[in-house]
């Protein structure tokens, strides 16, 4: 699918999306740490900067990470070059008062990473099909940490490497109208 923007915004917005098919060529921990370095500047309420991330690399990692996906991701999310939980902290470190938009500011982190990485020449997919409570247990996280997503992160690959039932997917996806997504009041 050619992606087009109605309106002239940065093609970065058109041309980076969500691949499931990575190649075997390893993105680096100082990529990964590049990456990271970018949603360190996310804003966030209060500048708070509640997320923090949890990166597997070590194929015994990456296992243990893939465990707490469900099915469908596990059939391709082991073939990245990382994986990454994105978490964030339910409560403001000055006050212990429940921060109510921690998971907005995540979301902002998030996409700080996606866009890094599309620069850089790497890819990542962002995942909501996990078992959070796992992922939590295994990341050893307190009740005032949430797993908000999961990503894959690699150098895209030829989508022959995914299994027959998911290549139909491997392709950049359209978006609504803004028309659409308008709430009139």
């Amino acid at each position: 699918m050619q992606r087009k923007a109605n309106k002239d915004i940065n093609p970065i917005f058109l041309e980076r999306w969500s691949p499931r098919a990575f190649s075997d060529e390893p993105v680096t921990q100082e990529e990964i740490l590049t990456i990271l370095e970018a949603a360190r500047w996310s804003p966030s309420c209060y500048n708070e900067q509640p997320w923090r991330f949890a990166v597997a690399q070590s194929d015994e990692k990456k296992q243990a990470f893939v465990e707490t996906l469900v099915k469908p991701n596990q059939a391709w999310a082991g073939e990245a070059s990382a994986l990454i939980y994105i978490v964030y902290k339910k409560t403001y470190m000055q006050t212990g008062n429940p921060n109510e938009w921690a998971f907005f500011d995540a979301g902002a982190s998030w996409m700080a990473m996606a866009l890094q990485a599309h620069m850089m020449g790497i890819s990542m997919h962002a995942m909501a099909g996990f078992k959070q409570q796992k992922a939590a247990e295994l990341l050893g996280l307190s009740d005032d940490y949430v797993v908000a997503a999961a990503a894959a992160v690699g150098r895209k690959g030829d989508k022959s490497r995914l299994p027959e039932q998911i290549q139909a997917m491997e392709e950049p996806s359209g978006r609504m109208a803004v028309e659409d997504l308008l709430i009139d009041f």
